[in-house]
């Protein structure tokens, strides 16, 4: 990790992806994916450990890849990176690459379903970066995974957030020209709009959980499929609005629990993904949907304060560069059961931002406070109000 942060928070969030991506490009550009991933005692590592480390973080990537390419510095630095990710999407998908991960379910794995959301997190990539991971591919890396995300499909999904899951993939191979299944898209959706619990915020199935799945699943899914797929169906059109309102909502709420000191509260599940926990945050600047009580430098400087709050702590790195399990630092009573070293590197998501360019009032206005600094520095705000009594 570069000790010697930049005064950009643009260059630190790039230095701090590279840190945090490039063991894993290496391995792949060197056909040693499996040789050089970390070994843990997690028996769904064993298995699955490998797909999750590469679709998560080419997720959360994405789109700053996908950002046209100039000939500053850092318009070359995309261009390769780029070409890395492709070249990452070739070599796991592959079967005759020596990195291709396991897309199946295996029954002898108590996690054996995990390939449902980790194929989810490719798809995803592609969904965010059409231009670089669909367009430029060649045709056998692209019928490749086709046959992959297929593979994937067939794993029965659970009754929540999962469902999310499958219809991913299906967004993406409608992208990639294969056939993919509407009823599932359209069921996923339909049973989100009924385990909506109100204020911005779902339950996942039919309990609500105090946790980030809003956040690290929930609202950045169903954004995209419906970004992506309104034209296909006039119903997920008619939700758009409703689906958007509510997530920039639940933005308005990620940005509120970011304390004067930059942490976030330690609750809930899967609370080793990190600052993942604030991909529902930075979708919404990329998307530039930002609540409008919410400036866009004021919500670089929170999130950047996060990272920084993270990734300064200690043993957050292995002595090769891999992220360690842990909220902050090294906790691996943390992890749950389903937890690998892969699953930490949904973390990337909450670098979606980096796909506005670097003119946009995101990152070229000055450093503002966010709600929590303001308030507690003693300045006086509006009253906040639940989504649905700001309608009344």
């Amino acid at each position: 990790m570069p000790q010697n942060h930049s005064s950009s928070d643009r260059q630190y969030w790039i230095d701090t992806a590279r840190a945090i991506g490039d063991p894993m490009y290496d391995a792949c550009e060197s056909g040693e994916l499996y040789k050089r991933f970390p070994a843990d005692n997690r028996p769904i590592k064993k298995d699955y450990g490998y797909l999750e480390v590469t679709g998560r973080f080419i997720s959360g990537i994405a789109p700053w890849i996908e950002l046209p390419s100039d000939n500053s510095e850092e318009g070359r630095l995309r261009v390769a990176y780029a070409e890395k990710t492709r070249q990452v999407l070739e070599a796991i998908s592959n079967p005759d690459s020596p990195d291709c991960v396991r897309w199946s379910e295996n029954p002898d794995n108590n996690d054996g379903r995990q390939p449902l959301v980790d194929a989810s997190y490719v798809a995803l990539a592609l969904i965010r970066a059409p231009r670089e991971l669909i367009e430029k591919l060649d045709s056998s890396t692209k019928e490749n995974l086709i046959h992959q995300f297929n593979v994937s499909k067939k794993i029965l999904p659970g009754h929540n957030n999962w469902l999310l899951f499958g219809a991913m993939l299906d967004a993406a191979l409608h992208l990639l020209g294969g056939d993919w299944d509407k009823m599932r898209v359209d069921l996923a959706i339909r049973k989100h709009m009924d385990w909506y619990v109100g204020d911005g915020l779902y339950s996942d199935g039919d309990c609500y959980h105090w946790d980030y799945y809003n956040s690290y699943v929930i609202h950045p899914y169903l954004v995209d499929l419906v970004r992506i797929l309104e034209n296909q169906e006039k119903r997920w059109a008619a939700l758009k609005e409703r689906i958007f309102a509510r997530a920039q909502r639940h933005a308005e709420i990620l940005e509120r629990l970011i304390s004067p000191e930059g942490t976030i509260p330690p609750i809930g599940r899967s609370l080793t993904y990190r600052f993942g926990a604030l991909q529902g945050l930075s979708q919404m600047a990329l998307l530039r949907k930002l609540p409008d009580m919410l400036e866009p430098a004021q919500v670089r400087g929170a999130i950047t304060a996060v990272i920084k709050r993270m990734m300064d702590a200690p043993d957050t790195f292995d002595e090769n560069g891999w992220l360690q399990i842990g909220f902050c630092g090294h906790q691996p009573a943390l992890a749950e059961r389903y937890m690998s070293q892969g699953s930490q590197y949904i973390c990337a998501n909450a670098f979606l931002a980096l796909g506005l360019p670097e003119s946009d009032p995101f990152w070229a206005d000055p450093p503002a406070p966010w709600t929590s600094r303001k308030i507690y520095s003693g300045q006086d705000l509006p009253a906040e109000l639940a989504l649905e009594k700001r309608k009344q």
